[in-house]
Order: structure tokens, then C-alpha cells, then sequence
């Protein structure tokens, strides 16, 4: 039966799991935002991804786990930062910083999302296979067969995909998730499952003659 227990096969705490911050810090802005306005943007892309004077690999981390979404942090940042030197050039000063950095990784999430659905319907190469890594590397999914498990996961109600966060990737208890405010027990192993088995449709196949 499937259950929660066995989502560590998942994209879990596996070898390509880049999920988990290792710090409780709170994100700092590193540069006086005045000076980006009227910057070209391939020099702030080149100043955004040197030092990381926004701090946007944890913002985006953060982001991606209050989301539950399944997408590489890597992809995310990547893409946030180019959304945030692109806009950056007209930036100034309106909406305040932080609110405009969160609107930047909040389309750069949707975009993505977009991105895999429509690649996936429409059977696009994938060209870049560490997208998708997290689910190849831990079984042996294929790139084409992580963004389909993707796609169903991220399509999921926020609840089932949340479970599966807390439990999988942050590696709490049930109690300890019910404690913070995920519902009952019974209620999180149902939902935790859900999320376990909409992964577990794109397993790869055994090969014929495979009776192990």
C-alpha cells in the first residue's frame, strides 16, 4: 500500500535533492536599490548572479518550498534572476524592494510552471536534463518522465503537495506537521499519499523478464 513513508524515493533527501537551505536566516538586499534603475540588464544579470547581492538562491528556495511546487531551485533562481535584471532596468523605487523581488520569483514560478505543462503536452525536448534531476538521479526517472511526474505533481491542490513537502523533503513527523498546522494524522497520510502516488504513475518499467 502506498504511504507516505516510501516518498524518500521520490525527490526526497536523495543525491539530487537541492531543496533545504541549512540556515534559518532571513534574506537580506546586499546593493542600494537606487542603482538599477536605467542599468543594462545583461550588467545586472552579471551583478545579480556574482555575490548574490539580493539574496535571491534563498528567496527562491523559500518561495519554492512555501509553494510545494516541484521545481528545481537552481531553474528558479536562474530564471528569477534574469526576470529581475530584465525589470530591474525600469525599477525605480516602486513597489518597495521586497515586494518587488517577491513579484519577480512569483512570475518566474508561473512561467515555469507554463513551461513544463506545455514542453510535456506537446512533447518537446527537454535541452536542459538537470531541470529535472531531483526524480532522475534518486530512480532513475527519465527527463522526459520527471517533467510528466512534475507536471501531475505541480498540478496537484496546494494540500497533497504541501504534505508531501513537509513529511519528504523537511522531514517532519506526522505529529509534526499536525502540531504546525497541517490538519489531522489521518487527514496528512491521506493527502501525503495522493502526492507519493501521482509520482509513482511515472515509475519507470521494470524490463520484460525482471521478476525481482
Amino acid at each position: 500500500m502506498t504511504s507516505w513513508e516510501s516518498s524518500n524515493r521520490f525527490g526526497a533527501n536523495g543525491p539530487g535533492d537541492k531543496t533545504r537551505t541549512g540556515t534559518t536566516r532571513r534574506p537580506e538586499v546586499r546593493l542600494d536599490p537606487s542603482t538599477l534603475f536605467g542599468t543594462i540588464p545583461r550588467f545586472l544579470l552579471e551583478q545579480f548572479l556574482d555575490g548574490d547581492p539580493l539574496d535571491l538562491i534563498l528567496r527562491c528556495q523559500i518561495r519554492r518550498d512555501e509553494a510545494a511546487y516541484l521545481i528545481s531551485p537552481t531553474r528558479l533562481h536562474l530564471k528569477s534572476a534574469a526576470r529581475c535584471a530584465h525589470s530591474g532596468f525600469k525599477y525605480s523605487g516602486k513597489p518597495p524592494i521586497e515586494t518587488w523581488l517577491a513579484g519577480c520569483i512569483e512570475q518566474s514560478i508561473r512561467d515555469i510552471l507554463e513551461e513544463d505543462e506545455s514542453g510535456d503536452r506537446r512533447g518537446v525536448p527537454i535541452e536542459e536534463a538537470f531541470h529535472y534531476e531531483m526524480l532522475s538521479e534518486v530512480i532513475g526517472f527519465t527527463p522526459e518522465a520527471s517533467r510528466a511526474a512534475h507536471v501531475a505533481f505541480n498540478a496537484l491542490p496546494e494540500e497533497p503537495r504541501a504534505a508531501y513537502f513537509a513529511l519528504s523533503i523537511h522531514g517532519l513527523s506526522i505529529d509534526e506537521y499536525s502540531a504546525k498546522g497541517g490538519g489531522p494524522p489521518d487527514l496528512i497520510r491521506s493527502n501525503a499519499a495522493e502526492a507519493v502516488g501521482t509520482l509513482m504513475r511515472y515509475l519507470p518499467s521494470p524490463p520484460s523478464g525482471d521478476h525481482n
